[in-house]
């Protein structure tokens, strides 16, 4: 064995002798082929790889109000309701009397006394009016869906025929149930005993 053999062979044994010493105190770290090897007393454990970070594939769009679709509620609509006031004396035996053959209104009517029996107060529920005093008779009409329908109003007495007085608003109805008075037409009798001819529909939201 030449002299440059003795000189390997002794320092592969140096070598192998303090990995010897260093793994029993654990303090030795080998990288072999870029791994991280760490030497802890007698046993050599290699320890876990980083996980890569997450390739970004592009920028996230922000939410929009269609990705909530479902969750969104629709504001509440609100409907129009239409007011009539006629003026009336039940006591006469006539009254008004509302036909809507097309079905575009819920109907709720009441009447408003007239005027006291020999008294020029205003009467209350159930007292005893004068006759010929007249009232009111008040209609309030809901729509119910959309459409255009005539509304007519008789001013009758349920034993007759042929009504006093008659009243037919032809009302427009739109999809958000909004109302629009398109037209009107009526008539009255010698026996009609008020001078109005037309009364105005108030239509307000509801």
């Amino acid at each position: 064995m030449n002299k440059y053999m003795c000189v390997f062979a002794g320092a592969t044994a140096a070598l192998a002798i303090g990995l010897i010493c260093a793994t029993q105190q654990g303090k030795v770290l080998i990288h072999p082929a870029g791994q991280e090897i760490t030497v802890q007393g007698s046993q050599t454990e290699a320890a876990a790889p980083k996980p890569a970070a997450p390739e970004m594939v592009g920028a996230m769009a922000a939410p929009s109000a269609e990705d909530f679709a479902g969750e969104l509620k629709a504001p509440e609509k609100k409907a129009d309701t239409v007011r009539l006031a006629f003026e009336a004396n039940p006591t006469t035996g006539y009254d008004w009397v509302m036909t809507d053959p097309d079905g575009l209104f819920q109907e709720e009517d009441y009447s408003v006394p007239g005027a006291k029996k020999d008294s020029g107060a205003a009467a209350d529920a159930g007292e005893t009016l004068m006759v010929g005093g007249s009232g009111e008779h008040i209609f309030c009409l809901n729509p119910t869906h959309a459409g255009t329908g005539a509304v007519t109003f008789s001013y009758e007495r349920p034993w007759e025929h042929a009504s006093a007085a008659s009243r037919t608003y032809i009302f427009e109805v739109d999809d958000d149930l909004h109302v629009r008075l398109v037209g009107v037409t009526g008539h009255n009798t010698a026996s009609f005993p008020f001078s109005e001819e037309f009364v105005a529909p108030e239509i307000t939201a509801m």
